[in-house]
């Protein structure tokens, strides 16, 4: 998350500072809760989630199952070269 930068009227940010979820950035006010789609967990009780972006298409079916994201709005984010089984 470091290595990824923005800069904007000469501030300088990386991604990990933008975002400051809790655990990456402890000394902050965390503004998003990060969900493990391979272990079902968050990583902090945040309350109602209102925005869901999932990065890939297992991640995205993950969160669609999730019952603490059913009222949810979920953005999938899918690299359009990716391989899938014909349904």
């Amino acid at each position: 998350m470091a290595a990824l930068r923005f800069e904007s009227h000469g501030h300088i940010a990386d991604l990990g500072q933008l975002l400051t979820v809790h655990r990456w950035s402890p000394d902050t006010v965390s503004r998003v809760t990060f969900f493990n789609s391979r272990t079902s967990q968050l990583d902090r009780s945040a309350g109602a989630t209102d925005l869901v972006v999932a990065d890939g298409d297992l991640a995205f079916l993950k969160v669609l199952e999730a019952p603490e994201f059913r009222h949810s709005d979920v953005v999938g984010v899918i690299h359009r070269a990716v391989e899938r089984d014909p349904a």
